[in-house]
């Protein structure tokens, strides 16, 4: 079981999002980060210079270490972007690459 477990979510509360091509759920409150964190995710890219994994650092949004493709864009905030029903994250490699959220 993960350390970051929070108290459960009521059913009205829970929207769907697509993360790598599956679907997780979140809560409303949530931002992109904390439903990954909720849902065990720890990993959000991997370094452009030396392409070791890399996690979120402060989750307030001082640093750049949780930036995500998201909805196809490179290079965003996880834990500055509100999580919103059908919002895609992926993973993002290197400095990431321009493409359509799919």
């Amino acid at each position: 079981m993960s350390a970051h477990r929070r108290a459960p979510v009521p059913a009205e509360d829970l929207i769907s999002f697509i993360f790598n091509g599956g679907s997780l759920q979140g809560a409303s409150s949530d931002t992109v980060a904390s439903a990954l964190i909720a849902n065990d995710v720890v990993w959000f890219g991997t370094s452009p210079t030396t392409g070791e994994p890399y996690r979120g650092f402060c989750l307030v949004g001082r640093c750049a270490d949780c930036l995500m493709e998201i909805d196809g864009q490179p290079a965003v905030m996880a834990c500055r972007t509100p999580l919103r029903d059908g919002i895609s994250v992926r993973i993002q490699s290197g400095r990431g690459t321009w493409g359509d959220a799919s």
